[in-house]
């Protein structure tokens, strides 16, 4: 999980209530992974990988934050109460250490960032709209067996119907093609001849479409019923 042990300062705290994000997003780069998320408790040690940044940096001692600039003996080490968000970030409490304001001029600046335009937006968002996902997960899985039930059905008569339609619209679209849109042009139009061609051309089709399925009877009967099987198994 991500964890950001960096303090923000005044300036940080003075930007984001007058809409300036650009030096609170800086802190964003200073997370750490931990395996859980740190409580305010500073006795307590925080388990996390240290980045090389900390690791040069006097201010940081086991992915603490120690905001006195002398010793990191001296100071009191900051950390502030976290929240676990989908096993993947540790984002802090609303009220831990600053106010409500800027924590939510904090939220938009962060979910507005390049950082909140990928990962950080799912999580958001799923956050927001659980319910609406348990909702359309449910709906989707008694649509679905719904689905299955009437191909088990009617699932042979609806293949068949569709090879009938498909035969009779390119039939009757040689018939328009023919005796509706063909008389609308002078026959010294070249679109004349266009459209004789394309009804032949339909009318082949049809023929060669419905030959295939007298052909292929057997073998359509056979995928069929494997058709109807497979609902069955799901």
């Amino acid at each position: 999980m991500l964890y950001w042990p960096q303090s923000p300062s005044t300036q940080v705290v003075n930007d984001l209530q007058k809409g300036d994000y650009s030096t609170a997003l800086q802190m964003l780069n200073y997370g750490v992974c931990v395996k859980t998320c740190p409580t305010a408790t500073t006795s307590e040690p925080v388990d996390c990988k240290v980045t090389t940044y900390q690791a040069g940096n006097n201010l940081y001692t086991d992915c603490v934050y120690y905001p006195d600039r002398t010793s990191i003996y001296n100071g009191t080490p900051f950390r502030y109460e976290s929240l676990n968000v989908l096993n993947a970030f540790c984002i802090p409490n609303a009220s831990d250490y600053v106010d409500q304001q800027t924590y939510e001029s904090f939220k938009t600046a962060f979910f507005s960032s390049v950082y909140g335009q990928t990962a950080g937006v799912w999580a958001y968002n799923i956050m927001k709209a659980w319910p609406v996902l348990i909702v359309g997960a449910l709906l989707a899985v008694v649509f679905g067996y719904l689905y299955l039930f009437v191909i088990r059905l009617i699932g042979g008569a609806i293949i068949w119907i569709s090879f009938v339609l498909i035969v009779l619209s390119m039939t009757f679209g040689g018939f328009y093609t023919y005796f509706y849109l063909r008389p609308t042009y002078d026959p010294s139009n070249p679109t004349y001849d266009y459209l004789e061609y394309g009804s032949y051309a339909l009318w082949g089709l049809a023929g060669l479409t419905a030959i295939a399925l007298c052909c292929c009877y057997n073998a359509v009967k056979l995928g069929i019923a494997v058709f109807k099987t497979t609902a069955q198994y799901i």
